[in-house]
C-alpha cells in the first residue's frame, strides 16, 4: 500500500514530538511505517519538512517523487497526486 504523507507528518515525528519521545525511538516508527508501507514523499514535502534531518539508511526507503507541475492552478491539489496513485 501506498501512502503519500504531507508536511505534518513528517513535522510531527522531527519537532512536535520532540521532549516527549527520544530521537531515536521516533526514528524507530519511522522505520516501522515504512516497513509496511510505502512511503512517497512529493518535494514540496521534502522541502517543507527539512527531511535531511532524517538518517540516511531510513531517507533511503523513502519513494522521492516528482509531480506535474500544472499550467493553471485551477483544479482540485489532488489531481496532481492522481498519476502518483495510477487512478
Amino acid at each position: 500500500m501506498n501512502i503519500i504523507p504531507d508536511s505534518s507528518f513528517f513535522i510531527c515525528f522531527l519537532d512536535d514530538l520532540e521532549g516527549h519521545l527520544p530521537f531515536n525511538d521516533r526514528l524507530g516508527f519511522f522505520s516501522l511505517i515504512i516497513k509496511h508501507f510505502t512511503t512517497m514523499v512529493v518535494p514540496g514535502v521534502d522541502q517543507e519538512s527539512h527531511l535531511q534531518r532524517i538518517p540516511s539508511h531510513i531517507l533511503n526507503q523513502f519513494r522521492m517523487m516528482e509531480t506535474p507541475v500544472p499550467e493553471t492552478q485551477s483544479g482540485l491539489p489532488i489531481e496532481l497526486l492522481r498519476p502518483l496513485l495510477g487512478r
